[in-house]
């Protein structure tokens, strides 16, 4: 999804040129995952932090752990996290998530995680490790989810609507069942661009799919998405 330049209410998110810009679907992700009740989160692949920030905002009592496999984009991370409010709750590690091990305690994971499988390697590396299945696929992100979290763990992330198939099966297949979801449209006229998927270890009936539209035919920005980020963004 396009772009956005996001200022943020309770935090500054510092960027180079080097390091992966923030994208609206790391703030829808941030808002929409359930962090109620959770103690210990994993944010796989967290870019410039934003995921950890939003969760640490919303939860006072999540500690949070974040891995990212781009040198540039993890500095950057630790930087952000350490000028925050909530710098005694996120550690930042620069780390191959295939390489990352830890018992399994984790109760939340989160991935804004690779997706452009068959697209064309982008020439600069670190953006095809961050947008293409290039170093990890979604059969090892579930796997390595199951591993490093406990039996009542949520796992949530953003993917591609057209891919929503794939992501299921591949969930499934290393034990994950899909508890809520929601459709995301650019525009009312839109079809879905994106998924937000909230999986669990436990089988159960999920809920009918909710939508969010990010804008209005106007341009302007649509309600349910002021709802839902009004509590992050300086812009409502």
């Amino acid at each position: 999804m396009a772009m956005d330049h996001f200022q943020f209410k309770q935090f500054t998110i510092a960027q180079d040129r080097c390091a992966m810009k923030v994208g609206t679907d790391a703030l829808l992700l941030g808002a929409w995952v359930n962090v109620h009740d959770r103690e210990h989160a994993l944010d796989i692949g967290t870019g410039t932090g934003i995921l950890s920030l939003m969760m640490a905002q919303r939860n006072s009592n999540l500690n949070v752990e974040a891995i990212e496999i781009e040198a540039n984009a993890a500095e950057q991370a630790k930087g952000n996290a350490a000028n925050s409010n909530w710098s005694d709750r996120i550690s930042v590690d620069h780390i191959d998530l295939n390489d990352f091990e830890a018992e399994p305690t984790f109760d939340l994971i989160v991935s804004n995680p690779p997706y452009f499988a068959k697209g064309t390697v982008s020439p600069n590396e670190a953006r095809s490790k961050a947008r293409q299945e290039t170093s990890l696929d979604l059969n090892s992100l579930f796997q390595k989810a199951a591993d490093l979290s406990n039996e009542s763990a949520l796992f949530s992330l953003i993917y591609p609507f057209d891919q929503r198939a794939a992501l299921i099966k591949a969930a499934l297949g290393k034990g994950w069942f899909i508890k809520r979801t929601t459709e995301v449209l650019d525009s009312p006229e839109k079809t879905p661009v994106r998924i937000l998927a909230e999986f669990t270890k436990e089988i159960v009936i999920p809920t009918p799919a909710s939508l969010i539209i990010i804008r209005n035919s106007d341009n302007s920005y649509h309600e349910d998405y002021v709802a839902l980020t009004k509590e992050f963004l300086t812009i409502f």
